[in-house]
Parts: structure tokens; C-alpha cells; sequence
């Protein structure tokens, strides 16, 4: 059954809750251990063009967000997409199929070899345990393989990481002892346990100081994690011989989706991968893409924005047009987040410069996330352009 519509945050919208924005409901589709067949791209596509308007959105955590819908056609859509196996028939089922896989498993030698098994063995330890349906809509998990993206690059409340052949269980700011793929998932399988036990039930990607607690209490012996190292190109040409495909704000149209989807197929093996970063992987070398970023120095990667005003009642202006306009101004290796109010959804972490979007000007704020401090206020574009330029000048000096 759907749930009703809410404004309470804290889950994640799907075929079976559907969630309320301001251009209509949105629902997510969650990839297969991190894979898209391309014959379900194309499915998604027909379904985001015919119920939806058309607008498919990558989220943070790999999923495909459809935006547009009408309420009443959503238990029709999806009926569909459960005939086209694409969403569990079942809801907490569907839920639990969100696992976060390293983007390159499969294709990268340097990626551990047993990354798809052990996400796959995971994934059917959390369909299996009734208990865990009671665990919150955004409490999240990673397979970890390690690789061209290093060991560390993603992040869950729950994380199984391969190190030397081996795999531990991390959690917040703690991790477990390297033990077998077998050991390792049963020990994340306890790790969840103790959470639900937890009277307090604090989530440890949130409140990284409870990884040691829950670790401890799953009888695991438990040391201090170390964090992961950067994040390489996503696009262009990625280890393993497979290519990356930039999505502009993580926004693209079904005619995009599509095309994404016959790269897929002539250029490899039909499938494509998901990333947390706003971006597809498919196999085999792909030059340029249309309606893709294939070019890690484009400037339209330095910028994060979410919907805005037109897809949320929040947003206090059309942030991603202000955010394109400003690409230019943000040089290599910086990072610009424009964000219709101070939720910040497109980009919680800092980054180094962020604007919060307030009555049709901007405030904006240096290192930091949406709901920080500011620093200017009441600037317009024009002003804001300005104020890039000379920051970063200043701080590139």
C-alpha cells in the first residue's frame, strides 16, 4: 500500500511511496546490485516519457528518480515495472535491494573479484531477515571492491570492504578484522542486529561515533577505520577498458537515457552502471555521447544543483540554469553547489563555494554545506559570478 502523502523526511520515494514535489510525484528505480540491463533503461524511459515528464534524475545513491507523476496512474506504472522485473513485487524487498556496488566491479582487474558475489550474498541475507524490514527507509549499504575507485570512496551506514583477497565490515569510524566473504557478510548481518537492539537507534553514517558500539556489541573486534583517498575521474576512459558517462547535475531527459542505453549495447556487454557520482559506467571505449560529459576537465562537473524551483516548493529560484551560467567561473578542481533552499539535497558534504537560493538573489557561504553559516548575502548572478572570480583567484594565488 502507498503511503500518504507526507512532508516528514527521511525515506526514499519508490513505486510503492511515492513522494510529492512540486512538478508532480516522484519514484525511484533502484539498479541490481548496482546494474541497469539496458533493456531496462529503455523500459524506464518509455515509462518516465508516458507517466511522467520525462525528466530522470541520478541520484547520490546510484538510483534513477522519475519526476512528473500523476498519483492515480502510479499503482498502474507500477504493475508494469514489476511485469518488466524491474521493481520487487514486494515493498520491503524493493527496499532492501539498495545496495551500493563498486561502479567498476566486473570490469576492473584491480576491483576484488568476489565484489558482485558478495553483494549478492548480502543482498539475499537482507531479503531473508523479516527483522530488517524495520530498519529506517535510508539506512544504507555498500559492497566495496576496491580499485580504480579506492577502497573507502563509498559510503553507507554499512559497508563490506575488500582488502588483500579479504573483507571486513565498516561502520562509522570503525571497522572489523579482515575474516572470508562468509564471515564478513554474517558479521554485517549481526552488525544490523545490534542497531535494531540499539534503544537510541542512531545511524552510523550519521553518527559515525555509533560504528564502534554496534560493531562491539556483534562481537566483532573493532579498530578505527581509515578514510577513503580521493575520487578519480568518473568519465571518459576508466579502468578495465570501460567508459564513464558525465550527467550534467545528474539530470537527464529519456531521449538521454535511451542513448545511454544503445552505448551500452554497441559498445560492450548491454549493461550499465550506476555511480553515486552522477554518472554511468558502461563497458568498452566510448568517445563522445551526446547529451553525456565524456571529458573530465568540463566545467558543467564542477557544479551540483538540485531541482529547484521548478520540480520543488522549496526551491526559491531555477538553480540549475544559475549553476550551468556559473560553470566557467569554477576552476579545476573546485567545486560549486547552488541550492534552492538550505536543505542542500544535491550536495550535503561542503563544498567550496555554496549558494542558498532566498527570495531570487543568493547568499553564499565558502567551505561549507547549505545549512552553514554565511558569510554574503543578497547577491544576483551577476554579483555572484563576480564574487567566484575573485575568490578562487584569490585562494588559487
Amino acid at each position: 500500500m502507498m503511503r500518504e502523502m507526507s512532508l516528514v523526511k527521511g525515506w526514499c520515494p519508490d513505486m510503492f511511496a511515492p513522494m510529492q514535489a512540486a512538478d508532480g510525484w516522484l519514484v525511484r528505480f533502484r539498479p541490481d546490485l548496482g546494474r541497469f540491463s539496458s533493456e531496462a533503461l529503455l523500459q524506464i524511459a518509455d515509462i518516465a516519457e508516458t507517466y511522467g515528464n520525462g525528466i530522470i534524475e541520478l541520484t547520490n545513491r546510484g538510483n534513477l528518480q522519475l519526476r512528473g507523476f500523476v498519483f492515480n496512474q502510479i499503482p498502474e506504472v507500477a504493475r508494469k515495472a514489476i511485469a518488466y522485473g524491474l521493481i520487487a513485487a514486494d515493498p520491503v524487498e524493493e527496499k532492501r535491494r539498495g545496495l551500493l556496488v563498486s561502479p567498476l566491479a566486473g570490469l576492473d582487474p584491480a576491483c576484488d573479484r568476489s565484489t558482485l558475489e558478495c553483494a549478492a550474498a548480502l543482498r539475499s541475507s537482507l531479503v531473508q531477515e523479516t527483522a530488517f524490514a524495520s530498519l529506517p527507509d535510508k539506512f544504507s549499504f555498500v559492497v566495496d571492491g576496491g580499485g580504480y575507485f579506492p577502497s573507502g570512496s563509498l559510503s553507507a551506514d554499512i559497508m563490506l570492504r575488500a582488502e588483500n583477497g579479504r573483507w571486513h565490515v565498516a561502520c562509522g569510524q570503525a571497522r572489523s578484522e579482515e575474516t572470508s566473504l562468509e564471515a564478513a557478510i554474517m558479521m554485517a548481518v549481526k552488525v544490523i542486529h545490534a542497531f535494531l537492539e540499539n534503544a537510541d537507534a542512531l545511524r552510523p553514517s550519521t553518527h559515525v561515533q555509533m560504528g564502534q558500539v554496534y560493531l562491539q556489541k556483534a562481537g566483532a573486534q573493532s579498530r578505527a577505520c581509515s578514510s577513503g583517498g580521493g575520487i578519480p575521474s568518473v568519465v571518459g576512459l576508466l579502468a578495465g577498458n570501460a567508459s564513464g558517462l558525465g550527467v550534467p547535475l545528474g539530470r537527464m531527459d529519456a531521449c538521454a537515457l535511451r542513448v545511454g542505453a544503445q552505448i551500452a549495447r554497441s559498445s560492450g556487454d548491454g549493461i550499465v552502471r550506476t555511480t553515486p557520482w552522477r554518472s554511468l559506467v558502461v563497458s568498452g571505449a566510448v568517445s563522445t555521447v551526446q547529451g553525456f560529459v565524456t571529458e573530465a576537465t568540463d566545467a558543467r562537473l564542477r557544479v551540483q544543483a538540485c531541482v529547484g524551483k521548478t520540480g520543488c516548493a522549496r526551491g526559491a529560484a531555477k538553480v540549475g540554469a544559475d549553476a550551468l551560467y556559473l560553470a566557467l567561473d569554477v576552476p579545476t578542481g573546485r567545486t560549486l553547489h547552488v541550492s534552492g533552499c538550505s536543505k542542500g539535497c544535491a550536495h550535503p558534504s561542503p563544498a567550496d563555494m555554496t549558494l542558498v537560493a532566498r527570495d531570487g538573489v543568493y547568499d553564499a557561504a565558502r567551505n561549507a554545506t547549505a545549512s552553514d553559516a554565511i558569510r554574503w548575502r543578497g547577491l544576483n548572478i551577476q554579483q555572484v559570478s563576480a564574487l567566484l572570480r575573485t575568490e578562487f583567484k584569490e585562494t588559487d594565488a
